[in-house]
């Protein structure tokens, strides 16, 4: 079912395209992701870095598709009735972005996509995994130097009953075309 939905996007992207001549990127980002319980069991709201590796394609000024993986840089900590709880979280992420240029340099930008991942929790020393998956969206900024750009971003990933956000600052470098 996964695999269908991530056709599904890649689908909808080309077929929305046209002739395009546009680059290959890669890139990487830092930043920092907020994790929060909203079932109401534990109360679990924390922060901790992430990063993020990304390499994808941008069909013209306008349309770019990639493929990522992000990860928490270490464990987000809180506590529950006194009990220490640690969540960690790694995963793939696949979306469209759209760009809409300010300037020459400055383009604002929306993306959309899905993501599927793993969340380990620990609490007082027994740690468990879980699946995590759902819609990957965000808004942010790019600025171009030349094949190298700088990404601003804010990102939030759909988890039941978790809220996930991350600010990050990426690089993005471009090839070809």
């Amino acid at each position: 079912m996964k695999l269908i939905r991530i056709l599904i996007c890649v689908v909808c992207l080309l077929v929305g395209t046209q002739a395009m001549a546009g680059e290959g990127y890669i890139g990487a980002g830092v930043g920092s992701m907020k994790i929060e319980d909203d079932s109401g069991l534990t109360g679990f709201s924390a922060s901790t870095g992430d990063i993020k590796i990304f390499g994808g394609y941008q069909f013209n000024e306008n349309f770019s598709f990639d493929l990522g993986y992000l990860s928490t840089l270490g464990a987000a900590e809180d506590d529950f009735q006194g009990l220490p709880i640690e969540i960690g979280l790694t995963g793939f992420v696949v979306r469209t972005t759209l760009y809409i240029p300010t300037s020459d340099k400055l383009s604002l930008l929306a993306s959309i996509g899905y993501w599927d991942g793993e969340a380990e929790a620990t609490i007082f020393d027994v740690s468990d995994t879980a699946d995590a998956s759902g819609l990957a969206y965000g808004v942010g900024f790019k600025y171009d130097f030349e094949k190298i750009s700088l990404r601003g971003e804010w990102e939030g990933y759909d988890e039941d009953e978790t809220t996930l956000w991350s600010l990050m600052v990426s690089i993005q470098i471009g090839f070809g075309a």
